[in-house]
């Protein structure tokens, strides 16, 4: 056997083997489902920032920027905190709830009492729960 022709079949069996490795790994259910919550999560995550920011910004007053703080059980809630200001002597407290929106707002441990943004065209805006593109709360 030359070497060429060795050479081949070295070929054609590393490219098999690089099928079967590829055709054997496909994504399982389990594999797909577990991404999808991972993604919804961090939607989640990104709609409570967007949203708690630009209500909080107006409720205090200032721009805020990240939060000091978040909390969330990756599925239905993220509560977000901002200690602010010089000396970080403001808190301002935020709870999104997934279908709900902003569902409670403190500013220093007092409510700010009803809350709603306008996301407009913003992809949070088309978020289940998001109705007519206003996030509302009844507090």
């Amino acid at each position: 056997m030359s070497e060429l022709t060795k050479l081949i079949y070295a070929f054609v069996g590393i490219m098999i083997i690089g099928f079967g490795i590829v055709y054997f790994s496909k994504e399982t259910e389990q594999d797909k489902v577990g991404q999808a919550l991972l993604m919804s999560g961090n939607m989640l995550n990104t709609y409570a920032r967007e949203s708690c920011t630009q209500a909080g910004e107006a409720k205090a007053g200032t721009h805020l920027y990240m939060p000091s703080e978040s909390q969330s059980d990756g599925n239905s809630y993220v509560n977000l905190t901002w200690n602010y200001s010089n000396n970080g002597d403001h808190v301002l407290t935020c709870r999104y709830e997934r279908d709900k929106g902003i569902t409670e707002m403190t500013l220093d441990g007092a409510p700010v009492g009803n809350v709603s943004v306008d996301r407009g065209a913003d992809a949070p805006s088309r978020a289940a729960g998001a109705a007519n593109g206003k996030h509302d709360t009844g507090h």
